[in-house]
């Protein structure tokens, strides 16, 4: 489970007990039926009346744990770091079948489908092992996105130097540092 998982866990937990008894002299009612959101984490529907700073809590602790939720789903999309199979914006990355040793290619496209089967065509991917994440903000931005995944994987090496990623270019080159700094 991932991190945004885990935190919503916790603060289903933590509405729970304060919904639904934690300071029962402050609460009255009945339990509602808990609901499953998508993706499984249940948040409360509480027919109880809770006063107070009771109430206040678990309203807090329930919106906290809806919005944790709604994180985890965004990060288990198929735009974040997953395939991507849509025609969207962003950055992508596949173990390159004509590389020595299968190293990375990390890359960015207008239509990420599309070229990513352009890579499949040329024998460079194998379908199913990319992964990707949505970039918006038109080109210089997959660009910056495409360069800082490229220092990630080589700790910072140029990617024409480097034997741990098959791209021969970076595109955020020297001339272009000034791109990062916004």
């Amino acid at each position: 489970m991932n991190k945004a998982g885990k935190a919503a866990g916790f603060a289903y937990n933590l509405a729970v007990i304060v919904a639904t008894g934690g300071a029962s002299a402050e609460v009255s009612g009945a339990i509602g039926a808990a609901r499953t959101v998508e993706g499984g984490i249940k948040v409360i529907a509480t027919g109880r009346a809770a006063t107070g700073a009771v109430a206040a809590m678990a309203a807090h602790y329930l919106t906290i744990a809806t919005m944790l939720n709604n994180m985890r789903l965004a990060a288990n999309s198929p735009q974040a770091d997953k395939g991507i199979t849509c025609k969207t914006e962003g950055r992508y990355e596949f173990p390159d079948k004509k590389a020595p040793s299968n190293e990375p290619y990390v890359g960015q496209s207008k239509n990420v489908e599309k070229r990513l089967k352009t890579h499949e065509k040329n024998g460079r991917l194998d379908p199913g092992t990319e992964k990707g994440k949505e970039v918006k903000g038109g080109k210089t931005a997959r660009e910056i996105s495409e360069h800082k995944r490229i220092q990630e994987i080589t700790g910072g090496e140029p990617a024409k130097t480097s034997s741990k990623v098959s791209n021969k270019k970076d595109p955020i080159g020297p001339k272009r540092q000034n791109l990062l700094e916004k």
